[in-house]
């Protein structure tokens, strides 16, 4: 079983929604297994870490809680609006303590360009934001309460497409070549170190080693 997380990141309030994938019934409508959201006001906190900390302690609560009943799977998240101009690097601070929790609570990570989950829900990949939300509704019958709320929805129902067409399922040209776009960031990765090769050198015609010595 795969389990499968939507996540829409934020400073004040980050939405999710998640599922089992034997929960998504073919054609089913629903409005997810499950959901939760990540609250907080800067007022609140000291400094801008003590924030920090407090966000990770709820997705640690949440994900942990997921992850002991049904076991790690993909989290599905929106990736970074490069071209934003408010907050940008504490949202980076943020991003990347989302991606390493979850790769400490063995999640793998797709992380989805904003312009390609517009296209996956309205067809368009410059559309409004709020077209999301309303795409949302009439193509799943799932009434959001914002737009964050909407974008970890779909992302949800994306991960759930991935998994059959991973699987082999028949799908649409364009969800296909959607799919195919898409990166799994495995926590289990390992690192590989580029293995280099002494360099031979000619001196004069004659090769020699990387310290100068005829060969």
């Amino acid at each position: 079983m795969t389990t499968i997380i939507g996540f829409d990141p934020s400073l004040s309030h980050s939405a999710a929604h998640w599922a089992p994938r034997a929960d998504l019934l073919e054609g089913a409508v629903f409005g997810g297994y499950g959901t939760f959201a990540i609250k907080s006001e800067p007022k609140h906190f000291a400094h801008r870490l003590a924030r920090l900390q407090e966000i990770r302690r709820q997705l640690l609560d949440h994900v942990h809680s997921i992850t002991k009943k049904h076991g790690a799977g993909v989290m599905f998240v929106e990736g970074y609006a490069f071209g934003a101009r408010n907050d940008r690097e504490t949202l980076g601070e943020w991003g990347g303590q989302l991606r390493l929790t979850m790769f400490d609570l063995g999640w793998d990570v797709v992380e989805v360009a904003p312009g390609t989950l517009k296209k996956y829900v309205t067809g368009k990949g410059n559309a409004e934001k709020d077209g999301i939300r309303m795409e949302v509704l009439k193509r799943w019958r799932y009434e959001s309460t914002d737009n964050n709320d909407a974008d970890a929805y779909a992302l949800m129902r994306l991960g759930f497409d991935w998994l059959r067409w991973r699987d082999g399922v028949q799908t649409t040209k364009a969800l296909a070549e959607t799919c195919a776009k898409l990166v799994v960031l495995r926590h289990d990765a390992k690192v590989e170190l580029p293995q280099k090769k002494p360099k031979r050198r000619k001196l004069a015609g004659v090769p020699v080693n990387e310290h100068g010595i005829a060969i």
